[in-house]
């Protein structure tokens, strides 16, 4: 169950990408999204279908909190502040919980 987190963010992320290139032709929005939805993506698939779960987890801890850096960083330079708190919720709503699962499972990723 905890892959669903991963795959909201990544579905929300590649659709975002793809509203902003289509809306307005930006290229880095849209490679910058689907990056960071690859990085979700993959957490959902390592975190439901191997038996590398902890990693999986740290995958969605890392895809979080750079969703959540890049939110911060162009909230203060945006004209219209709807993407930033949407990349800022992102990264506040997956980077904790799975922050968590790391910290729970952290003797199977160390050894």
């Amino acid at each position: 169950m905890s892959h669903h987190i991963a795959t909201s963010c990544a579905a929300v992320l590649f659709g975002a990408g793809g509203v902003a290139y289509a809306t307005a032709g930006s290229l880095k929005s849209l490679a910058a999204s689907c990056t960071l939805g690859t990085v979700f993506a993959a957490s959902s698939y390592v975190i439901q279908y191997t038996d590398y779960t902890p990693m999986g987890y740290a995958l969605g801890a890392t895809g979080g909190y750079f969703t959540l850096i890049a939110g911060l960083s162009r909230l203060r330079g945006a004209k219209s502040p709807v993407v930033p708190l949407l990349l800022v919720g992102l990264g506040l709503a997956s980077s904790p919980y799975y922050s968590y699962k790391v910290f729970v499972f952290k003797d199977q990723l160390l050894g």
